[in-house]
């Protein structure tokens, strides 16, 4: 298994060989404009902000150590975006949302197959039945072949502290088979024990899948502080899709707000142990002098 050394990757500056592409250094590239999926060993890492980037995709090969730009494709995503979400699934990634160049929330979703390096529009079915709301700031995961939560996120085209969506399309279902969307109906069972409210604030939130029933969802929880500033407070609540309710989980240790921040979670014998917060930009003025640092948080359960 690939093992990152951050302290060395700093102190040498991850010096790359001459066949592979040495513009960036890529735990320095920030994920409000770049995201990234795991898939056959190897990082996708999507660099999706504009039609005239050299290429909207790069590969980090584990194995081997380098960082490749794939310019030469045979076509390129249906549309520019930031603020999207990706799903992997098996050797496909699913690209929803996100705001374009013109600054419209989008509500279109690609494909990319990791095999052919090909994406594909999607085309959603079923006229008459739910059409999704465009969003950015959310999150999407892959439960199994047929379904993909999307949660969260906002239409508005703000980009920090926006209003997030509520009600029936915080959270909506989209059948991969299909190309259908449905809501996530709430507290299927009757039952209220050991239940919360939903999260007050989904938009920028993180999201990964604990088992085919239940998602687990960090999420902001905004409070007013003095005059001019706004307190983020971390919380992590868990869905259970099957009986359509919100819990919310303890964790030992908090994490200041990072912009455009992704998570990685780790599993001790298929039980959730402790979840990484990589990189990201903070809001405050404290966090300016560190912005081109990877900071790396660890939230234990």
């Amino acid at each position: 298994m690939w093992n990152y050394d951050l302290e060395k990757a700093t102190a040498e500056k991850q010096k790359w060989s001459e066949d592979q592409d040495n513009s960036d250094i890529f735990h320095s590239l920030r994920s409000l404009t770049l995201n990234s999926v795991l898939l056959q060993d190897r990082a996708y890492l999507f660099t999706n902000l504009s039609a005239t980037a050299k290429s909207p995709l790069k590969i980090l090969d584990f194995e081997r150590g380098t960082l490749h730009s794939i310019s030469e494709l045979d076509n390129r995503p249906s549309t520019t975006r930031i603020g999207y979400s990706l799903a992997p699934w098996k050797n496909k990634v699913y690209i929803y949302g996100g705001i374009d160049e013109q600054n419209k929330v989008l509500e279109c979703m690609d494909e990319f197959d990791a095999v052919t390096l090909k994406f594909t529009a999607i085309k959603y079915r079923g006229e008459g039945k739910l059409a999704p709301k465009g969003r950015h700031g959310h999150t999407a995961v892959v439960l199994d072949q047929y379904n993909m939560l999307v949660i969260g996120g906002s239409q508005s085209s703000f980009l920090i502290d926006a209003d997030p969506i509520k009600g029936e399309q915080a959270v909506v279902n989209f059948d991969m088979d299909a190309n259908t969307w449905s809501t996530v109906r709430r507290n299927q069972s009757g039952s209220t024990e050991g239940a919360a409210e939903e999260p007050s604030n989904l938009y920028r939130c993180s999201g990964f899948k604990l088992d085919s029933a239940n998602v687990c969802v960090l999420w902001y929880k905004i409070q007013e502080a003095e005059v001019g500033e706004v307190n983020r407070q971390l919380r992590v609540s868990i869905l259970n899709v099957t009986k359509g309710l919100w819990r919310d989980i303890e964790i030992l240790s908090n994490s200041n707000y990072r912009l455009g921040s992704q998570i990685v979670p780790f599993f001790t014998r298929n039980v959730l142990s402790r979840v990484l917060i990589l990189g990201g930009v903070g809001l405050s003025k404290d966090d300016e002098a560190e912005s081109t640092k990877l900071e790396v948080t660890t939230l234990e359960f």
